[in-house]
């Protein structure tokens, strides 16, 4: 079991509840989350917009960046935005 989920089994057991701590078992499968380049340019943008008007601090730290580095689980692939995505004023 997890620290995180023994920590909070732990904790969920001194307020009274009950867990089959046998239940729990560590899995170790690699899982990535496919992203096309597009999507994710897209989403950046978006938020950058975002941070334009709601925090300028924030937006100033990160404008320089063109493109930030994707999270260790996402699989980037070249490809346009997604066909679901709706569009919100950004190119």
């Amino acid at each position: 079991m997890s620290l995180y989920l023994s920590g909070i089994c732990s904790e969920a057991m001194a307020r009274g509840y009950h867990f089959d701590r046998s239940k729990f078992r560590i899995v170790r499968k690699h899982l990535t989350l496919p992203v096309t380049s597009g999507q994710l340019e897209y989403e950046w943008n978006h938020l950058m917009e975002k941070l334009r008007t709601r925090s300028p601090e924030t937006f100033q730290m990160w404008r320089k960046t063109e493109f930030p580095e994707a999270h260790p689980l996402m699989e980037v692939y070249p490809g346009d935005v997604e066909p679901w995505e709706r569009k919100h004023g950004i190119a």
